[in-house]
């Protein structure tokens, strides 16, 4: 299987998979256990986990990771970022979805999903990344939330999740790299109520494994 096959599968298993457990989300469910069918399913379905499946409450932005004992359950009202990865043969789709638990979405989601949209209206070899940032950021604005300047977008190359090119939700002026063919990105805007800034509390709970 070539690269772009690999990339294909791995994006069409994520894509299943977001549509499977959009009936998982509903007050009452356990972050547990939407974390373990998303899991399970991406190796049903012939991939392998890129990462630990990210179930995010309300303030917490990204990275939280449901773990064993965890009884973390949704309510109504919670927004819940759910972010999952697939690999194929290390070939990574990294995607996302948010949902608003037992309602349907509003004008802050509406920002985050427009952004992203508008965002992969600019991608095509010869962009910078500063313009598909700018994208975002007007996006974001416009719609009268906070982008967070802090979490962003990133190049995914074979095993590597992080290959080292962000898109940041904001336009930088020196953020001049040149989107090449055959370039691979996940794109992640974050739309805030907030003052737009994360910060990093305890516990960890995702680790790379790096070297024996």
């Amino acid at each position: 299987m070539d690269e772009r096959e690999a990339l294909i599968k791995a994006g069409e298993i994520a894509k299943k998979i977001k549509e499977e457990v959009k009936d998982l989300i509903k007050p009452g469910a356990r972050l547990y256990d939407i974390a373990e069918f998303v899991e399970k399913r991406i190796v049903e379905l012939g991939g392998k986990p890129a990462f630990p499946c990210n179930l995010s409450l309300n303030e917490i932005a990204a990275h939280y990771t449901p773990y064993k004992g965890d009884d973390t359950v949704l309510h109504e009202g919670d927004y819940l970022k759910l972010d999952l990865g697939v690999h194929v043969d290390g070939y990574i789709a990294d995607t996302a979805l948010t949902f608003r638990v037992g309602m349907d979405e509003d004008e802050l989601m509406e920002a985050a999903r427009e952004a992203l949209e508008n965002a992969i209206a600019t991608v095509r070899a010869g962009v910078m990344v500063r313009d598909v940032a700018k994208a975002i950021e007007e996006t974001i604005r416009g719609k009268g939330f906070n982008p967070i300047v802090n979490l962003s977008g990133h190049k995914v190359e074979r095993y590597r999740l992080h290959a080292g090119v962000s898109i940041p939700n904001v336009y930088r002026q020196a953020d001049t790299y040149v989107l090449q063919e055959g370039d691979v990105f996940a794109i992640e805007p974050f739309a805030t109520t907030g003052a737009g800034q994360v910060i990093e509390v305890p516990p960890a709970l995702i680790f790379m494994y790096v070297r024996d």
